[in-house]
């Protein structure tokens, strides 16, 4: 029986202030007044409703806009315009006055382009907070449509005038409309969201990304006093440093040096002339999205410095006579310039998905701003990239995408707060100094995978030597900027020595042969599975020479299966102030053979300071994932967010798995509404046969002295053991005995 009905203005969209929703309750009403009561409430409505009319779109100066994963409020730049002139070139420009709405401004940009030329575009900050680069977006001129069976792309376009569509590979449910004139992605949305089979209708923003680097100086200028060496590549522990504290790559070069990989430098620019960088750029494939020279990644050299150093970082062109070497010193190298001026969703996909047929890896060293202050999501078209050239890219192998975990480890930000790094489809890189400690900037996080050398903000520490612009060298490069390209030079050669690892393969082997770094760390702990895993390092160090050696024997996974619980509708109050919290369980039904490999966690809850609240998942075997810390950076309302870890793989799916939000400051009450787990995974088999050691049965090496033997057998045996050690080595869950050996002895 019904028991109770609403009444809304379906004719209009619901804008705060003029909607009424009035619910009656049968058992208070007898039935012979109800069709009285319910015709007056509607001529009370109608009147209010018609007294509070919102103002037409051309009236108005605040719109909710989908940013980034989801709906934030913006208000227009009234005295602001981004302006572009052909060459590319764009800036911020000041109008001579300021326009009460959104009408008036689109006539003001009409007249500037006719004045100057030069494109101008609207722009927007987030409503409520201080104007920035991190809340400014420039209104672009198309609106991402995803749509149902019925849609006619024709009729819409004609409809909204729009000069041009695109239907993106990746989103195959999504049309892109490119419309003529500033400020028309506004003025086109009601009529595109009237049409039959329009789902959704949104705007696209274009936002700058922040560069993840940490350059000790202004300029990248060299110092002559402090010439520089690549430590990070051959660490002798020679002004400061700590001897090892590498990617131990130099041997994997006698037998590979990227020769056939493409590695795609999403950046800045690339500057294909430099003495370094010429013999591996690749000048046919690569893009620019920020000027007018699309088909020459080359940035200004002033000021776009950030990918030729990645560039050099990951592929220089070594054993040339001069210069600098990257980790894969034959590597090809392709530049996707474009973070070098403000990008929209769209851009930002075209770029990650590139010439995926070919281009076999991506460097991407940028993000969202690294303050602590927000969460921070991709955009759903680098959501849908992700997905689809994870299935389709490297000819079905899919895409790599290597991400720098973030530069705000001492604003309290974390690498899980960004949805790029926080993507199951990335590989979040953080970075570590010359001694073997976090980088005080390195931004910790559940999802992080693995670490690479970099420098560091404390003093006494080496920044990184490779490439910069106008054919220079720099000594001080670093940040999670460097961390990231470094790895990726790692995979170049480990994509060479297999190329026909997955996407999951590639992660898989850089955990297990990764080197447990700065052990005495409180935080390491070995999942049930034996992984080792540190919030701060991931599985650690990334080491070439370990993961080029598992490769070898390794057989791919099989296909990635899913197991998903949600419980949806709650109203669990979280004790504030309290450190207990309050915990879901999802069972996962023993019947559910699954090896873990990635897991997500998607939380909502309501609070007055989101900053208050810690956010863990522990699995069954017992192992915790901090997911959200407790933060003081962070003063926003709620949380509505889906977090990443890799801390649980390996381990089996099946049991009790738990969900903790505790709130650990008073003050502030909440209320969590929502969480869904979602386990990513392989059907647990059993082996077709008994591992059998293919590395060779004897190693040695001098007490005293760094010591590295990768055992590698058939298989991929999950755990290795082995007894009468000598003190100073440790054997990894991957078979890589590694240390300094303190006496002799004999090893079993």
């Amino acid at each position: 029986m019904v028991s109770g009905f609403e009444l809304r203005d379906c004719q209009r969209p619901q804008i705060p202030g003029t909607m009424h929703a009035i619910t009656f309750h049968m058992s208070k009403i007898r039935p012979q007044c109800f069709t009285l009561i319910v015709c007056c409430f509607l001529c009370f409505l109608a009147g209010d409703l018609h007294a509070q009319k919102a103002p037409p779109v051309e009236a108005r100066t605040q719109f909710d806009i989908e940013d980034g994963g989801r709906k934030r409020g913006f208000e227009i730049a009234t005295d602001e315009f981004s302006e572009k002139a052909a060459a590319g070139d764009e800036k911020s420009t000041k109008s001579a006055k300021k326009a009460n709405n959104l009408g008036e401004l689109r006539q003001m940009a009409r007249d500037a382009e006719a004045a100057t030329g030069n494109k101008q575009d609207i722009v927007l900050y987030e409503a409520g907070k201080a104007r920035s680069e991190t809340t400014r977006r420039v209104l672009t001129r198309q609106v991402l449509v995803k749509f149902a069976p019925g849609f006619d792309e024709k009729a819409a376009q004609a409809a909204i005038g729009a000069v041009a569509t695109n239907k993106p590979s990746y989103a195959p449910d999504h049309v892109i409309f490119t419309l003529r004139g500033a400020g028309d992605s506004l003025m086109v949305l009601d009529t595109l969201r009237a049409l039959h089979g329009v789902v959704s209708a949104e705007p696209l923003l274009a936002r700058m990304q922040k560069r993840r680097l940490l350059p000790n100086d202004t300029f990248f200028s060299y110092n002559a006093a402090n010439p520089g060496y690549q430590w990070h590549l051959r660490n002798t522990g020679q002004s400061p440093g700590v001897a090892g504290v590498d990617v131990n790559v130099t041997s994997v070069w006698d037998s590979y040096l990227g020769t056939g990989i493409r590695m795609g430098i999403v950046d800045d620019g690339l500057e294909v002339a430099h003495a370094d960088l010429s013999p591996n750029a690749d000048t046919v494939n690569d893009h620019d999205w920020n000027d007018a020279t699309p088909d020459d990644p080359t940035g200004n050299p002033s000021s776009d410095t950030h990918g030729t150093a990645c560039a050099g970082v990951a592929g220089a062109r070594g054993n040339n006579s001069g210069g600098v070497s990257g980790a894969a010193p034959q590597a090809t190298l392709v530049g996707l310039r474009l973070i070098a001026g403000n990008v929209s969703d769209a851009q930002e996909a075209e770029a990650l998905t590139w010439k995926n047929d070919i281009i076999h890896l991506y460097s991407n060293s940028w993000g969202p701003a690294d303050d602590g202050a927000d969460l921070r999501d991709a955009g759903s078209l680098v959501k849908a990239a992700f997905a689809n050239a994870a299935t389709v890219g490297r000819g079905g192998k899919g895409s790599v995408w290597l991400w720098a975990a973030g530069n705000g480890g001492s604003a309290q930000d974390n690498s899980n707060y960004d949805g790029y790094a926080n993507s199951i489809y990335t590989i979040a890189v953080g970075a570590l100094n010359d001694s073997g400690a976090r980088s005080a900037y390195s931004e910790p996080g559940a999802n992080v995978l693995v670490c690479a050398p970099s420098n560091d903000t404390a003093s006494g520490h080496r920044g990184i030597t490779t490439t910069t612009t106008n054919g220079n060298y720099t000594h001080s490069f670093g940040g999670t900027s460097s961390a990231t390209p470094l790895a990726a030079g790692v995979v170049a050669l480990l994509l060479q020595s297999k190329p026909t690892l997955g996407w999951r393969d590639v992660k898989e082997i850089l955990m297990r042969s990764a080197t447990k770094i700065n052990p005495a760390h409180a935080d390491w702990v070995n999942n049930s599975a034996g992984y080792h895993f540190n919030h701060d390092y991931g599985a650690g160090l990334i080491n070439a020479q370990a993961a080029v050696a598992l490769a070898n024997t390794w057989t791919n996974l099989g296909p990635m299966l899913t197991q998903a619980q949600a419980q949806n509708g709650l109203t669990v109050a979280i004790p504030d102030g309290n450190a207990t919290g309050t915990t879901l369980t999802f069972n996962i039904p023993g019947s559910v053979l699954m090896r873990v490999e990635h897991a997500t966690v998607k939380v909502t809850a309501t609070h007055g300071l989101r900053g208050d609240l810690n956010v863990t998942l522990t699995s069954p075997a017992g192992t915790v994932s901090k997911l959200f810390n407790a933060h003081a950076n962070d003063g926003n309302l709620n949380l509505d967010w889906t977090f990443s870890t890799v801390r649980h793989w390996g381990e089996g799916a099946s049991g009790n798995w738990s969900v903790k939000v505790s709130d650990t400051v008073a003050g502030n009450a909440g209320t969590l509404t929502s969480a869904a787990l979602t386990l990513y995974g392989t059907n647990i088999a059993p082996p077709t046969a008994q591992p059998t050691i293919t590395s060779p049965l004897a190693a040695s090496a001098n007490a005293e002295s760094p010591f590295s033997y990768q055992i590698a057998a058939s298989q991929n045996p999950q755990s290795f053991s082995a007894s009468g050690l000598p003190a100073g080595l440790t054997l990894s869950a991957s078979g890589l005995i590694s240390g300094t050996p303190v006496a002799q002895g004999v090893s079993n």
